[in-house]
This record gives structure tokens, C-alpha cells and sequence, in this order.
């Protein structure tokens, strides 16, 4: 298990279940509940009384996290394109966007690490 706990003010209540793996051939033996049920109690014991995790929809995740009470508040895909390096792109999907002209009021904003003051705001 890995546990991400939040030190900033008024986030000091919450914590996000990185991890909690049960190898393949362990599971449905108790291991994962028992697992969980460790990291609850130190997750209480430091006063963190949220916790979020992110489990792929229809996976072995999604019905242990539910059968431990968590319940979807935010339901995501993921989508990804690969950003052509060198004028040409790196599959045929990034060809049909790579023309697709700038639209007004918007532009696009990189960054590594916690989101700029500046941006927060709309990121949040």
C-alpha cells in the first residue's frame, strides 16, 4: 500500500490511496481487506477522515474499493495522443487533429509539478 497524505492548510483531513496491490493469485483470500483495513486505522489514527483513490472502471479494483465503502464521486477516462516530434506524427490519430486551427480564447498551458498559482483557479 502507498498512501499520498496532504500537509497543506485545510487538506490535513485527507489523504489519497495511491496503491493497495494483492498479487493476482493471493486475492479473495482476505489479504486486500486486511490490508485495508490497517491502512484505515492509521489513516484515523492521524486524523484523516477522507481518502481518495483512482481504480479503472470494471477491474478487480472498482469491487474491492466498493465492497470498502469508497463509492465513485468522479468517474474518468483517460485519453491520450501522442504529440508529434519532428513534423510527423507518431500514429495516424494525431494526424487528424495535428491541422485543426487555434480557437480563440484559448491556449495551451504545460507544466510540471503542483499547478501555478496563477492557473489554479481554472485548473481547479
Amino acid at each position: 500500500a502507498a498512501l499520498l497524505l496532504f500537509t497543506e492548510e485545510g487538506n490535513t483531513h485527507t489523504a489519497f490511496l495511491d496503491a493497495l496491490t494483492v498479487r493476482p493469485g493471493a486475492r479473495r483470500r482476505g489479504i486486500g481487506t486486511a490490508l485495508w483495513e490497517r491502512v484505515r486505522e492509521e489513516l484515523l489514527a492521524d486524523g484523516r477522515t477522507s481518502v481518495a483513490a483512482m481504480v479503472d472502471l470494471g477491474g478487480p479494483g472498482q469491487a474491492f474499493a466498493e465492497a470498502a465503502g469508497f463509492r465513485n464521486v468522479l468517474p474518468m477516462a483517460w485519453y491520450v495522443q501522442d504529440i508529434p516530434v519532428g513534423g510527423e506524427p507518431a500514429h495516424a490519430a494525431a494526424d487528424c487533429c495535428a491541422s485543426a486551427p487555434a480557437t480563440p480564447g484559448y491556449e495551451l498551458l504545460t507544466w510540471y509539478g503542483l499547478v501555478p498559482d496563477a492557473w489554479a483557479p481554472a485548473a481547479a
